[in-house]
């Protein structure tokens, strides 16, 4: 049922939150094209992936095929960002000095939080 859909959606949520950080950190720095690239290549593979799997396995098959999708367009996306190096000077290297002040950064995070919940709706909706 759609307990059992929603859990077959989870690992595409993590992938989805994946590309949104990247996508907004691409973003802020002015380039657009790695994400276009991705989704371009990632669209029709979904819908062939769907179609597959939507006759194999009906709901448990989309949320599959949706999960897949996702992830597939965070490896693509990740691959072209950071496999041609894209704006390079600004990768840094994790430090203990980063994960200190966590509670001002989860007050600005818990807004997109509840974006990413948009998706999750649209799917319950779905049902």
């Amino acid at each position: 049922g759609a307990a059992r859909y929603l859990l077959r959606l989870f690992p595409g949520l993590v992938s989805y939150a994946g590309t949104l950080v990247l996508q907004a950190w691409m973003q802020s720095l002015g380039v657009v094209r790695p994400s276009a690239v991705a989704a371009a290549v990632a669209w029709p593979c979904h819908l062939g992936l769907t179609h597959l799997l939507a006759a194999r396995g009906g709901l448990d098959g989309i949320a599959a095929a949706a999960s897949a999708s996702q992830a597939l367009t965070l490896v693509l996306y990740a691959g072209l960002v950071f496999g041609q190096g894209l704006k390079r000077e600004t990768w840094a290297a994790p430090t203990w000095e980063a994960c200190r002040q966590w509670w001002p950064v989860l007050k600005l995070a818990a807004p997109g939080l509840v974006m990413v919940s948009e998706w999750w709706a649209s799917e319950l909706a779905i049902l």
